[in-house]
């Protein structure tokens, strides 16, 4: 019986570790490239501010005047980056102004929460986030004009 025992114990815990398989996580995972679709903003301090921004054509014509906008989110595994790229184009001159900005960001989830904070470890903001297929949700209010505003993009 002791001779048995030992072989027992290692078949046992061959067996045991063998089924063990790594936890499978559903839920799917926001690491990648998002294109931003959808901004809204509502709720604010000044009604005014309240409105909708659709990106899914980056260039619009406002007033005669062809405004662009594109909003790329990035995750990697610890860092955020949102860039975005927008221009005016005069339409008398023709010519085109245009900015480019990228702010990255460290994040952590937890539930449906999302905190991104500078890199610093500074400026922490909380949003709430859903995926649902290729579609990422992010939502947040902000504190400086009281707007609910809410990003939807779509998984590049």
């Amino acid at each position: 019986m002791q001779k048995r025992f030992p072989i027992l114990m290692i078949a046992l815990t061959i067996l045991l570790f063998s089924n063990c398989k790594k936890d499978d996580n559903n839920e799917p995972s926001v690491v990648g490239v998002w294109a931003v679709t959808e901004i809204n903003a509502i709720g604010c301090n000044d009604p005014a501010d309240d409105g909708r921004i659709d990106l899914t054509e980056p260039c619009q014509d406002i007033f005669g005047i062809e405004f662009c906008l594109e909003v790329e989110i990035k995750f990697t595994d610890s860092q955020v980056t949102v860039s975005s790229v927008s221009s005016v184009k005069d339409p008398i001159t023709g010519e085109t102004q245009t900015e480019t900005e990228n702010d990255v960001n460290s994040y952590t989830l937890e539930g449906n929460e999302i905190t991104t904070c500078e890199l610093d470890g500074t400026g922490c903001e909380t949003s709430t986030y859903s995926i649902s297929g290729n579609v990422l949700t992010v939502t947040f209010v902000s504190e400086e004009d009281g707007c609910t505003n809410t990003f939807t993009a779509e998984r590049q």
